[in-house]
């Protein structure tokens, strides 16, 4: 195939801390790697990084002008976790707001982000202001399910470009491998409105079905009274 684009460019952090669950990180990396070998693309595409620090994902973002950000690790309805920048057992847990924040200083042209974590479709509304696309789980995410998500969706991806259909490529993956019950992915796009007020995401739940437009502008906080998550 014709050499990718540099408007394709991928960085991916992983990330489990020692005192939470151990995720078969390898054998995503090993499924992303496959791709790369199988469309024979460049090796620079697609930069990761293992035991990922806030400090990494600082530094990382500076050296390219990255499309597509991806977090593979555990997550919370309150954020997520990332290494610390010294050797020691214990993550730490970084908020949705605070990711958006760096991703919005150093990454404003950035097309997606993808947060392969648990519950990580709690993030999607501070997540939505820094990529006009944002792939979530709602609810818990199974490792299996997602590798073999991620795998579809990049094979997609590299192929064509399209966010949209990649997605619908993973979805299908998951169907194929009976998985979608284990892992519920969620793509979100923002909407455009003349209102610059107003909060609109435009929602895929399901590929075969039309996308939903949902105004959550003055839901936010009913929502969190109601002591359920967001996602939910």
């Amino acid at each position: 195939m014709a050499e990718p684009l540099n408007d394709r460019q991928v960085l991916i952090l992983y990330s489990s801390p020692a005192d939470v669950p151990r995720l078969r990180i390898d054998r995503e990396h090993k499924a992303i790697q496959d791709v790369v070998e199988r469309l024979r693309l460049p090796a620079q595409l697609v930069n990761r990084v293992h035991a990922a620090s806030v400090d990494d994902l600082v530094m990382e973002l500076k050296k390219h002008p990255y499309a597509l950000i991806q977090f593979s690790g555990h997550g919370s309805p309150d954020g997520f976790y990332l290494e610390r920048p010294h050797p020691t057992d214990v993550g730490v847990l970084l908020s949705a707001n605070k990711v958006a924040s760096v991703l919005r200083e150093i990454c404003p042209a950035l097309q997606a982000a993808m947060f392969m974590s648990c519950f990580s479709t709690s993030a999607t509304p501070a997540l939505i202001e820094v990529a006009p696309y944002v792939m979530t789980v709602s609810g818990e995410a199974d490792d299996e399910a997602a590798i073999d998500f991620v795998s579809a969706f990049y094979d997609g991806f590299f192929t064509h470009g399209s966010i949209e259909r990649s997605f619908r490529a993973g979805m299908l993956s998951l169907q194929i491998h009976d998985r979608e019950s284990v892992i519920y992915p969620i793509l979100s796009r923002r909407a455009r409105d003349a209102d610059s007020k107003r909060r609109l995401l435009q929602v895929y739940p399901e590929p075969s079905y039309d996308s939903l437009i949902i105004d959550i502008t003055e839901a936010q906080g009913d929502i969190g009274k109601l002591g359920i998550q967001q996602d939910a």
